[in-house]
């Protein structure tokens, strides 16, 4: 009798555990963070350098982490350049005639075909998309 009695207990109480387990497992689910719609592209004035930053719910803290992507190599000249709110952007660089296309389009195809022709039909034959992304990250 002490067994069964014993056993109902055990019972119970991982009962009660898997039961915590599976509602903590839920709520998690259900407040799972999902990305921000704003981004931004910022840009060296001097250099070709650049930082990005999406999935930001608030465009001034898009806006300060893709400055703080462009400062992590050492420059103090990073401005914003492209501010991204539902959209998509691209940024593509020419060394060759040392120019930089940053633009917003729909999507992120778009955006990147765009600043593609605009980069060749300045004649540079080395365009190249450095950054290609959605505000909300995809």
């Amino acid at each position: 009798m002490y067994y069964d009695e014993r056993r109902k207990y055990w019972l119970g109480g991982l009962l009660l555990v898997l039961l915590a387990v599976a509602l903590s497992a839920g709520w998690l689910l259900l407040h799972k963070k999902t990305p921000g719609m704003y981004g931004a592209i910022a840009l060296s004035s001097g250099t070709q350098a650049f930082g990005t930053a999406w999935g930001y719910a608030d465009p001034a803290e898009a806006h300060a982490r893709a400055q703080t992507e462009c400062a992590k190599l050492g420059l103090t000249d990073c401005a914003v350049r492209v501010s991204l709110a539902g959209t998509c952007g691209a940024l593509v660089m020419s060394s060759q005639t040392a120019q930089t296309f940053a633009v917003t389009d729909l999507d992120k195809a778009g955006a990147g075909a765009l600043a593609l022709a605009q980069c060749q039909a300045t004649g540079a034959s080395d365009c190249q998309v450095q950054a290609n992304f959605c505000g909300s990250g995809s």
